[in-house]
């Protein structure tokens, strides 16, 4: 009797470990894959290039929906296309994933060397390069004054810059104050990073340096501290300082201990 009760426990255990196998590779198997642009997209609005980046991922070829390697999945398809950004993959059970991207947007454009220019987007990923640089509004601004460690970057690959938090931070700062990556680029044809005393810390520490379509030049002092606040200033004084264009120059200080200890002036080019 015992060893009977033994068989019919070991059966149900069995027959359990069975119906689980079945369901996972049946009902758990990956059978659907989606992309979704959070951007509005120029480069993948097709379908057949949506298709192409699903069979790409190869997200499919997995076993189960417990398998799947998000990160891998991220990884390939990032590297394979450089203008796409994989914000996240989504598991929909049971047996669905969709692909959450984006485009990613020329921002700035970095001189290497005469003939040599790398197109960077927000994240310094470098998207193309060129072999010369015309400034003309919606151009990807030039970066100036940058260090980079990394000058035999390929496309598809980060670089690897001093300072590079500080310009990530700067575009940020601009989405803060509602101005998008196309409002940057029509805006500036050019950003600069010095390191020069700043004026309330009285130490050398990194600014920005922008200048306009307009040829008007404002500087930013301590680019590390209260960067929207100062990016909102400016914003809102270009449109009003048009009689000091081609001959002032607008500086723009903040206390980092106190934002309402703010100095603006106007300093005439030489």
């Amino acid at each position: 009797m015992k060893y009977k009760k033994l068989v019919i426990i070991l059966s149900s255990i069995i027959g359990a470990i069975l119906l689980l196998l079945l369901l996972t590779f049946t009902l758990f198997r990956v059978n659907s894959v989606s992309i979704d642009f959070k951007n509005e997209t120029t480069i993948f609005a097709s379908d057949e290039f949506k298709n192409e980046i699903i069979s790409t991922s190869n997200a499919q070829n997995y076993s189960t929906i417990f398998a799947v390697k998000k990160s891998e999945i991220k990884n390939n398809l990032e590297h394979e296309y450089p203008y796409l950004k994989v914000i996240n993959i989504e598991t929909v059970f049971p047996n669905s994933l969709v692909i959450h991207c984006a485009e990613r947007e020329e921002t700035f454009t970095i001189k290497i060397s005469d003939n040599l220019y790398y197109i960077c987007d927000e994240d310094l990923k470098i998207l193309s390069v060129a072999t010369n640089y015309e400034a003309k509004n919606g151009t990807p601004a030039l970066l100036n004054n940058v260090e980079i460690k990394n000058k035999t970057a390929r496309v598809g690959e980060f670089l690897d810059m001093e300072n590079a938090e500080i310009v990530k931070d700067m575009i940020t700062a601009f989405a803060y104050n509602n101005k998008t990556i196309s409002d940057f680029k029509n805006m500036f044809k050019n950003v600069s990073l010095n390191i020069e005393r700043d004026y309330y810390t009285r130490q050398q520490e990194v600014s920005f340096v922008f200048n306009t379509y307009d040829d008007f030049s404002v500087k930013l002092g301590l680019a590390k501290s209260f960067l929207v606040e100062k990016v909102s200033l400016m914003l809102n004084l270009i449109p009003k300082s048009i009689d000091k264009y081609k001959t002032h120059q607008l500086v723009i200080e903040i206390n980092p201990d106190n934002v309402s200890d703010t100095y603006i002036r106007y300093e005439k080019l030489s």
